[in-house]
Formats: C-alpha cells, structure tokens, sequence
C-alpha cells in the first residue's frame, strides 16, 4: 500500500488532471476536423477564386488552405481543389506546373466516377500543353481520351476535344488532320444547336483552310463567324474574334491580289483593337496592310505602316513576322530605287527563313510521328476487333458441329456415322475448292494491286516531284523543299500500306486522293484548288483502294495542266443513292476535245493506262454483269466546260 505524504497529493492531482486533458484534446481534434474541413476548404476555394485572375499570391495562400483541409481521400472537394491549383498556375503562365494538378484532379473525378469533370479536366491539360508548344504530348492527350468522350452523352465536351485537337494539329502544321477533327466538332455542335461552339469551330476552320491556301472556303466560314457578331460589342472577348476573322480575310484577299478588299478587310480588324491586344496580332494586321499598299505601287501609305512597324511593335521577337517584315521592306526600297537598302533587307529575310525552315523541318518531323502513332493505334483496334470476331465465329462453328454429331448419333448411330463420314469428305472436297479458288483470287488481287500499284508510282510523276524539289534548292526555297519532301512523302507511305489491303474506308481513300492533291498543288503553285464533299454516312463504306485516284490524277494532267485563261477547279463529292455509292469527280479543265486538239498540235501528253486498269479491278470485283456499278465520262460544253465521271458502286460496309 502506499500512502502520499500530504504535500505531494495536490501535485499528483494536477499531474493526472493534465494527462486526461491531452488525451481529451488528441482524440477531440480528428473527430472534431472531421466535421469542419470539408466546410473550411469550400470557403478557401471560394476566397481563391476570387483573387485567381489579379492577386495571384493571395490565390495561391487560400488554395493551399483548401488542398490541406480537403484531407487526402477521394473527393469532390479535393478534386476541385486540385483543378483550383491548375488554374492558378496557368493564369501565372506557368503552363508546365499547371498540368499535373489538373491530371491528378482529372484522375481524381473519374475515380469518382464524374465523367464530364474528368474530361473537362484532361481538355485543360490539352490545351495547356498546347499553349506551352508541346504540340505532339497535346495530342496524345486528346486521343487517349477520345474514345471516352464518344461514348459520353454529353456531346458537348465531345466536340469541345475534337476542336481543341484540331487546334492542335493546327499548331503542328497539320492541316488535313486539322479540318478532319474541326469539321467532326462542327457537325456535333450543329446537332446540339450551340451557336458559341459552332462559330469557335467555324473559326479555326477558317484559319486551317487559309494555312493551306485554300481562300475561298475559308472566306466562308470566316464571314459566318463576323456575321453573327455585332459591328461593335462591350466584350473584349468578342472583338479579339472579329480582329482574327477580319485579318484572317485580309490575308486570303491578299493572296488572291484584290489589294483595295484586302486593305478594306485590314483597317476593319485594326478598329477592333485595345489596349489588351498583343503586339503579335496589331504586327500581322499592319504587314498585310503594308504589302496590300504595295501591291498598288502606294510606297507613301506603305511607308508609314512601316514606320509604325518600327515603332511600335516588338516585331523582333518573331522570326516568323521578321521573314515578312524584311521581305516587305526589300518591296518598299526596290520600289523606290534603293536597291543597297533593299539588298541588305531581302539578306536579313533570308537568315530568319533559313531558321524557321530548321523549325518547320523539326515540326514536320513530330507531325509525321503522331501520324503514325494515329496510325498504329487504329491498326491494333482493327486487329483486335478481327480477333474476336474469328475467335466467336470460330466457337459458333464448333457448337454447330458438335450439335449436329449428337443429334445425328441419338436417331441412328449407323445412319449418322455413314452420313458423318460422307458429310466429311464433301467438306473436305469443298474447302480444298474454295481453298483453290480463294489462291487464284488472292492471286488476280495481288496481279491488280502490282499494276495499280505500276500506275500509281509512275516514273514520270516521281521524276517531277525530285525535279521541283531540286529547284526548289537550287532557287534557296528550303521551306517550299521542305513542304514538298513531307506531302511527297506521306502520298508514298499510303499508298505502299493501302496496296497491301484488300479494301479500305472511303474515307481512307479521300486521305490519299487529300495527299496527291497536296502534292500537285505544290509542285504547281497558284494553278487550282480542290474541293472534297462527302456525306458523313458514307465515310465507312468500303471500296477497293487506291480505286479513285486514276480518275482524279487524268483530271489533273489532262483537264487542268493546260488550262491557260482560268484558274483550275476539281471537286470530288460522294452520297448514297438507294443501295448504291455514287462518286463525281468534277473538273474545270480544257475538256476530252480539246485535249485531243492539243495533242494533234504536236504537244506531248502523259497516256496514264490507271484509268483500264481501274476499269479492270471493278469488272473483276462486282461482275461484268452486275447493272448495280458504272462508269460515265461526262463531256461539258461551252458554259461549262471540263469533264464529270461518275462512278456508281454496290454498297459495302
């Protein structure tokens, strides 16, 4: 027993009492935060969000209290709260910390099996990517999270990707890929009826048919985009938009030389300006205004636009706008007769192209591998649907068998082993024929392919692409070469995979008939432009590849080439009639009469044998007898002159 001595019971006391009050306190503070974080750390979301776009310290101070107080387990509170964090971080332009919260918090709403904020969130981590000129990591985002998207009612955030990835293309100097994904945004966001998407979407579209030169098309969507706007609007938003669409027209104005429109267009973008707008974008407006000045030999008006150049704008921190700002003063001085001046500039535009040609070989280099990654990823979705369809076939094959033997034993063990084993021997007779018949097709296929294949490749179409690159370096022009060597390039490589299938995707087909167009229009420049219209439900039908390419190359060669008064035309459309796919490949050119008039002149012309061949493979593949495919050669006359073939094919899916 132990007995305290009366002095020491007071401490005793105390000491036990402070002991029950730390445990109180330890165990009092989980259940007590518990109950507050999830309240503490909305009104720290809150109080972020309202210092995010201007008092970035104090933004980041409280979206630091909320990531602490949302605790660590899967919430929405948490997941905002990482979102939070991103977007500070982006609006402090620093794009490369921003993009793993807004991945974490992306993670995070999926686990929670939030859908829409996960993609939402992936669509940030696309387009910071991309703002940073991380162009091919972007669109890797955007694929990987595209299939999730399709599947998603919401089509909304489906078209949001599809446009922001087209965007991303458009970054990489993709052009075809680009109008690809924008023009699938554009019919989701006229289906849902969203007038804001549907004018973003037009926008962009218009500027990656301007990239490519194709003005006509582009002035279209862009004139939707200004016409759905007011002249004048209290949203700086909204006129940094109508500044784009009405540069955007000037340039293509220019390009056609309607000099007194492209200045028009140009002092129309330039009063929309304020106080916000980026010296990029005043630098662009004014170097078209000035060459459009200078195409009306107006060196007065032209020389001041180049004064405010000098200026005012920090024009030397773009390469790409120094290219065109020496090659605009080289004009203005040989105009005037300063030829040292001009001399010196036309020498300066020359090193800045020289190293933008290094940029855009390095971009080409990236787009050719997305593509390809694109191109493998769809090749192993194929692969493995093809897998699991043979593998069920191949199941259902074997329970039909085996269900057939046991009821052919339960009535008669004789009867069913004697018509077994003849059933067997007819089989195997059958397959070896069908096995026979299946080699001498493969055999005729691979015949068809190698000549297709003979008159895809000529050798005089090759020898011309190397020879217009040859001067294109001969004459200094690296990025013409350049541009030429990749659509060359990417034209060889799908034509080499698609003549090892038996049949492709007309939409596949398009993609390369979109390549030898590309290819042709740059060793002729200023000649002709195309236009391809497809009805979206037919982009899956399948047809034998490289089936339309010989029609649109005689449309070239023939129609277009020695056309001398006009600018040529050829339009491809496709739609179904009934159960058949109807083709028309449109050209402006000279016509089959005049064409025969030109070769009796003594002039040389390139006799293609693709068009029999082509003739061939359709009669081999549907039948000589079958009414359901044709082929018409249409003659125009004086008012419209050219040629029209019209191509109907059985539908395949």
């Amino acid at each position: 027993m132990i007995i305290y001595q009366p002095n020491q019971l007071p401490l005793m006391i105390y000491k036990k009492l402070l002991l029950f009050l730390l445990v109180i306190v330890i165990l009092r503070e989980p259940l007590m935060a518990k109950s507050i974080d999830t309240s503490l750390a909305e009104k720290y979301i809150q109080r972020s969000s309202e210092f995010m776009y201007d008092q970035f310290d104090s933004a980041n101070y409280y979206a630091n209290l909320a990531f602490q107080f949302a605790g660590k387990e899967d919430s929405r509170t948490l997941r905002r709260a990482l979102s939070l964090q991103g977007l500070i971080y982006n609006n402090q332009n620093k794009p490369l910390e921003a993009i793993p919260w807004f991945e974490r918090a992306a993670a995070m709403a999926f686990r929670l099996k939030d859908t829409l904020k996960g993609l939402e969130m992936y669509d940030n981590a696309g387009i910071t990517l991309r703002d940073a000129g991380r162009y091919v990591e972007s669109i890797r985002r955007y694929i990987s999270i595209l299939k999730i998207a399709e599947h998603y009612p919401d089509r909304g955030i489906h078209s949001d990707i599809l446009n922001n990835l087209g965007v991303a293309f458009q970054s990489l100097y993709d052009a075809e890929n680009a109008v690809n994904y924008l023009k699938k945004s554009l019919l989701l966001a006229q289906q849902i009826q969203d007038e804001e998407r549907i004018l973003k979407v037009k926008m962009n579209l218009g500027s990656s048919y301007a990239a490519v030169h194709r003005n006509q098309i582009s002035n279209q969507y862009l004139w939707d985009v200004i016409r759905a706007y007011p002249s004048l609007s209290d949203n700086p938003e909204v006129n940094m938009t109508l500044m784009d669409a009405y540069q955007n027209v000037a340039t293509n104005y220019f390009e056609e030389k309607q000099f007194d429109s492209c200045i028009w267009a140009s002092r129309k973008a330039m009063s929309y300006r304020d106080f916000k707008t980026a010296d990029a974008n005043l630098g662009g407006i004014y170097q078209v205004l000035a060459s459009a000045y200078l195409g009306k030999n107006q060196t007065i008006e032209a020389g001041k636009i180049i004064d405010t150049l000098r200026s005012n704008l920090r024009i030397e921190q773009n390469p790409e706008y120094l290219v065109s700002f020496y090659r605009i003063l080289y004009e203005y001085h040989y105009q005037r007769g300063e030829h040292s001046l001009a001399n010196d500039a036309i020498h300066k535009s020359i090193f800045y192209r020289d190293s933008i040609a290094h940029v855009a070989g390095s971009l080409g280099s990236q787009k050719e591998i997305i593509r390809y990654e694109i191109g493998q990823k769809a090749q192993a979705d194929s692969l493995r649907l093809s897998s699991k369809l043979l593998e069920a076939q191949l199941k259902a094959k074997a329970n039909q068998n085996w269900l057939l033997l046991t009821i052919t034993l339960g009535v008669i063990a004789i009867a069913g082993a004697s018509i077994y084993f003849l059933r067997s021997r007819n089989l195997k007779k059958e397959n070896q024929l069908i096995a026979n018949e299946k080699k001498l097709a493969e055999y005729n296929l691979s015949v068809q392919q190698l000549k297709t294949l003979q008159a895809q490749m000529n050798p005089h179409f090759i020898f011309n692409c190397f020879n217009t690159i040859d001067s294109y370096i001969l004459q200094n022009k690296k990025l013409e070469a350049t541009q030429l060597i990749h659509s060359f390039s990417k034209l060889t490589r799908r034509i080499l995979e698609h003549t090892a299938r038996n049949e492709i995707s007309l939409s596949e087909e398009i993609e390369t008939l979109e390549s030898y167009l590309s290819t042709e229009q740059l060793r002729n420049p200023n000649k002709f432009d195309w236009e391809i219209t497809v009805d979206p439900n037919t982009t899956e039908v399948k047809i034998p590849p490289m089936l339309l390419q010989p029609f649109v190359e005689n449309a070239v060669i023939h129609g277009i080439r020695p056309l001398t008064d006009r600018y040529g035309m050829i339009t491809i459309s496709g739609q179904k009639e009934n159960s058949s796919l109807v083709i028309n490949i449109v050209d402006n050119g000279v016509g089959r009469k005049n064409q025969l008039n030109i070769s009796k002149q003594g002039k040389r012309l390139h006799q293609s044998m693709s068009m029999e061949i082509t003739k061939e493979r359709i009669a081999a593949l549907f039948g000589n007898k079958n009414h359901e495919h044709s082929i018409q050669i249409i003659d125009g006359n004086e008012d419209n002159p050219g040629t029209t073939v019209r191509l109907k094919l059985p539908l395949k899916t």
